[in-house]
């Protein structure tokens, strides 16, 4: 079993657990029909294709969100009934070599516009105006795109050995062709706005709450959280005496690991984003593992995790929302019975936490406040015994690990440690971790890999 999180100053809770290829099944809207080459194409006029950022790998995956009234690839993106959905998979859950090549193809402009080179899209376009044409160079083409509302792209190539463009409404990428010896700059490609996410305060109430995280004496910046994951105080009871102060449960540690010597305590304030509750009636998202800061996606048993594209098509889709999973679940990790059954942990994406009271929109989902921090020690010292000892301390505050009584008891201890050495402050009821796997992952085929052993 290895740690989510090995960055030394920061130790995370731990779990011993590509493209996404998402089945027809979980798009119920679409029509999909079966080629020859076994892929899915989208037939249905009322999906528009969405791209995310896979960060640092420069891949991008391809997503369908629907939408009745829109034309594919507009901007004007809807955030009533999106889905998504990869394009070009086969039965088995696969990228065709079709869908892998438009993949390995399409870039992000700085200026925010898709770009996919070398692809014939006219006869699977519709003119965005009567007078679509002009003999233009794509700089021009974008100034004029951006300045039509029924724009959502263009394709730019040559006529006559001169640059011309075609604005259109319309681009079903799906039917566009590879023009195989084509040379990219010499031929057309294919320009296409950003759909971006919706900067709207949120409609929902804030919610706090308070999370916690265990870190090693002064390895930890309570000014600088984020990009991490943390707990409620049964998840994060079965965390320490799992994995810190015994060997999984059975021989005690000493030194304890990673040094680990407090426990901190944090208030969380979270404002959720309309476009999740909208979509699937959850105020949270799945628990992404997080390690040196970097986003390994779901992590599951063994160590196998679905890596940054999940977390990328999550965040894109829903805004930068915190996620979350309940030990009760079994999934994704831990995936067996605990003495802690109502443990939840969380991971919290830095890029959606603000000052201040969150709006709710996807940069500015929740804010925070340090509430306190205890010594293990502290707590050990309470319960003297002759073994096991560590540090100086023989105590029995870590006994009977396994045992359901004796970890309720460790838990409402240490809330009773926090009231009373930080009196001052509130006692907060979490809101439900209500994150429902089927209800993002209907058809889960991402490929799950260790992302410490590549």
């Amino acid at each position: 079993m290895r740690p989510e999180a090995t960055d030394g100053d920061q130790p995370a809770l731990s779990a011993s657990a590509g493209l996404l290829a998402t089945s027809s099944e979980a798009l119920p809207m679409a029509a999909v029909d079966s080629g020859p080459d076994d892929s899915s194409a989208i037939k249905d006029s009322g999906l528009r294709l969405r791209f995310a950022r896979i960060a640092g790998a420069g891949v991008l995956i391809v997503a369908a969100a629907a939408a009745s009234t829109l034309a594919i690839c507009g901007p004007q993106q809807s955030t009533e009934a999106i889905r998504y959905l990869a394009t070009g998979f086969g039965a088995a859950g696969q990228p065709t070599a079709a869908s892998r090549e438009l993949y390995e193809q399409i870039k992000l402009l700085d200026d925010g516009y898709w770009y996919l080179p070398t692809y014939d899209c006219k006869h699977a376009s519709q003119p965005a105006a009567p007078q679509d044409v002009g003999p233009f160079p794509d700089l021009e083409c974008k100034a004029r795109c951006n300045q039509m509302p029924s724009c959502t792209g263009f394709i730019h190539g040559h006529r006559m050995g001169n640059p011309y463009c075609w604005l259109r409404k319309q681009i079903l990428l799906y039917k566009c062709q590879r023009m195989k010896g084509w040379e990219e700059g010499a031929h057309d490609a294919v320009y296409i706005k950003q759909a971006p996410f919706p900067q709207v305060p949120s409609h929902q109430p804030v919610l706090e709450f308070y999370m916690y995280r265990a870190t090693g004496a002064g390895m930890f910046d309570p000014v600088s959280l984020g990009q991490v994951n943390t707990a409620n105080l049964a998840g994060v009871v079965w965390y320490l005496q799992n994995e810190i102060t015994t060997v999984y449960s059975s021989a005690p540690r000493c030194p304890y690991r990673f040094n680990i010597s407090q426990l901190h305590r944090f208030k969380i304030k979270m404002r959720v984003p309309d476009e999740i509750l909208n979509q699937t009636g959850m105020h949270f998202g799945p628990r992404f593992a997080y390690d040196q800061g970097k986003c390994e996606g779901r992590c599951f048993p063994g160590n196998k995790c679905t890596g940054e594209a999940d977390c990328a098509l999550i965040y894109d889709r829903f805004g930068f929302i915190l996620g979350c999973n309940r030990f009760d679940q079994k999934w994704p990790f831990p995936d067996m019975d605990t003495p802690t059954p109502d443990g939840v942990w969380y991971s919290l994406p830095l890029e959606g936490r603000c000052d201040g009271e969150p709006t709710g929109t996807k940069d500015c989902i929740w804010s925070y406040e340090h509430a306190g921090m205890l010594e293990l020690s502290d707590l050990e010292k309470r319960e003297n015994a002759t073994a096991p000892c560590c540090n100086g301390i023989c105590s029995s505050f870590w006994h009977k690990v396994t045992d359901y009584w004796t970890s309720k008891w460790r838990i409402e201890r240490i809330g009773e440690t926090f009231q009373k050495k930080y009196p001052e402050l509130p006692e907060l009821e979490s809101p439900k971790c209500d994150f429902e796997p089927d209800k993002v992952y209907a058809s889960d085929p991402w490929p799950r890999e260790d992302p410490w052993n590549r």
